[in-house]
């Protein structure tokens, strides 16, 4: 099985909780959950002291993945680990419509249409992608 980073905006951890319980329920691995230090309200709920530790740990679940995903809209946190990701060679799914991938900007982030980086408009799409490619059935979604 596949090991994966989920990344994603604070305030959306609930919709990134789903796609890492999707993954787990399929088998895979999940390099570092970081939606663990969230709070109901989408905020840390680790003191600032442990930022450090935190933020070491969610790059290193990036590097040691076999793929990140990033469930739009992002913050500053997913926009990071995109980089990390793609500076390490990772293939990237990123999962949003372009409304979601925009975040409120009047403009399109480059990056989400770099050549690692495929695109999903949702989680389902993506889990049917990733069943297809292992069964030999694979379209490319672009």
């Amino acid at each position: 099985m596949a090991k994966f980073y989920v990344a994603g905006r604070l305030n959306n951890a609930g919709r990134v909780r789903q796609v890492l319980a999707a993954l787990r329920e399929a088998g895979h691995t999940i390099t570092y959950d970081w939606t663990t230090a969230a709070d109901a309200d989408g905020k840390f709920s680790d003191p600032p002291e442990r930022w450090p530790e935190i933020s070491s740990a969610e790059i290193q679940g990036v590097v040691s993945a076999d793929t990140v995903i990033i469930v739009q809209p992002g913050g500053f946190g997913a926009h990071t680990e995109f980089g990390a990701a793609l500076a390490s060679g990772k293939d990237v799914w990123v999962v949003g419509t372009r409304e979601e991938m925009r975040a409120g900007a009047s403009y399109d982030c480059i990056f989400n249409w770099h050549p690692l980086v495929t695109r999903f408009e949702t989680v389902e799409a993506m889990l049917l992608h990733y069943a297809l490619s292992k069964t030999g059935e694979f379209r490319d979604p672009s």
